[in-house]
């Protein structure tokens, strides 16, 4: 039993590198798009710029970019894809999730596709992309983080181990031992 402790650490130490080695890693492309009003007269654009939060115009192009007909028309890449508004702009953020080699590419044509979806909106808005899909970038966590956790998952199942022992011991029980005095019939 005294060398139960190091066992629980070796074991879970174990199960983290496992997982660190065998993991296959994500990998990340992000866009941002930002709504623009597609009037011709600044006095529209004016009128436009000052509803675009209450007419929910933001939150229509995050679910349009984010839904399952923009990724058919995309060709069905096989990424997950993210869209979220920036809190207070007209700015929205679209995040592709998937193989290294491919996913910058898999969100360009999600951003084409969804292009070529805006005019079923008819709206006076339409977006602009000010930032190119970026190149692919490890999603976290990193394996070194994973390993790290591991190394601290491991010392405190360890350190928790042998607590346990020592409070069993110090009660006079053995570990394991769940017997417990019944109280005598008055």
């Amino acid at each position: 039993m005294r060398y139960l402790p190091i066992i629980v650490a070796l074991a879970v130490a174990v199960a983290g590198l496992g997982y660190a080695v065998a993991r296959t890693p994500t990998y990340e492309s992000t866009a941002r798009l930002v709504l623009v009003p597609q009037a011709r007269d600044p006095s529209v654009d004016a009128n436009l710029l000052s509803s675009v939060s209450s007419a929910g115009t933001v939150g229509t192009y995050v679910e349009l970019y984010g839904s399952a007909d923009v990724t058919k028309a995309a060709g069905d890449p096989p990424v997950t894809i993210t869209v979220r508004s920036v809190p207070d702009s007209r700015i929205i953020g679209v995040t592709a999730s998937g193989d290294e080699d491919s996913v910058q590419e898999d969100l360009r044509r999600i951003l084409a596709a969804g292009l070529a979806q805006e005019p079923r909106l008819k709206d006076s808005w339409g977006t602009a992309v000010i930032q190119q899909p970026t190149a692919a970038e490890q999603a976290p966590p990193s394996t070194a983080m994973i390993l790290l956790a591991t190394l601290l998952l491991a010392i405190l199942a360890g350190v928790f181990t042998a607590v346990l022992l020592r409070r069993a011991a110090a009660s006079g029980a053995q570990p394991g031992d769940q017997r417990r005095p019944r109280p005598s019939p008055d």
